[in-house]
């Protein structure tokens, strides 16, 4: 999961379904008291056993999901720019690196060549399902093949 995109919200994997929800931080916070439940606005209200029963799991079935990447974004996005074979963006992508808000620079850049593009999101997309796969692996758990994948 990219970055938690929401601030204040946690993320959880339930293992018994493999579904993953989220709860906000603010619902938790609340069943600390009844005033605060009061308080909670009407679409939390539901949230409210959900958030009891993850905070009550004696049997470890919710994992809390990090909202940070265990890697660098930047990083791969520098060894990314390192493999592009079109001298001139290559070169573009390298610099906007180092400058500040690289990752949005980066994403400007590379939107006038598609198949760098898409080759980019490939490569992510790979990184970030093997830090997955790594990630559940800690826990016991294996990631099933996407279903539209072919298995080799």
């Amino acid at each position: 999961m990219r970055h938690a995109e929401m601030v204040g919200l946690e993320y959880f994997l339930d293992t018994l379904t493999g579904d993953i929800f989220s709860v906000p931080e603010q619902v938790f916070e609340a069943l600390e008291t009844e005033e605060e439940i009061a308080g909670l606005p009407a679409w939390q209200q539901p949230l409210l056993n959900l958030a009891q029963r993850v905070l009550n799991d004696e049997d470890k079935r919710f994992i809390r999901i990090p909202a940070d990447y265990p890697f660098s974004e930047i990083g791969l996005m520098s060894k990314f720019a390192e493999t592009v074979s079109d001298a001139a963006l290559r070169v573009a992508l390298q610099k906007v690196l180092l400058e500040g808000d690289g990752q949005s620079k980066f994403a400007v850049v590379i939107e006038t060549y598609p198949a760098e593009r898409r080759r980019w999101f490939e490569v992510r997309d790979l990184h970030e399902e093997q830090v997955v796969r790594r990630w559940l692996e800690q826990f016991g758990l294996q990631a099933e093949s996407d279903p539209g994948q072919e298995s080799s």
